[in-house]
């Protein structure tokens, strides 16, 4: 029970870091 939820909460903060990077890449790139 404990380790998977460390590991869920693992995978949340790694989903966050993915949508602050997308948002920053989308603000740099040229929008089409």
């Amino acid at each position: 029970m404990t380790r998977q939820r460390e590991q869920t909460k693992a995978i949340v903060r790694v989903q966050e870091q993915l949508v602050q990077i997308t948002s920053r890449v989308a603000e740099v790139l040229p929008k089409t």
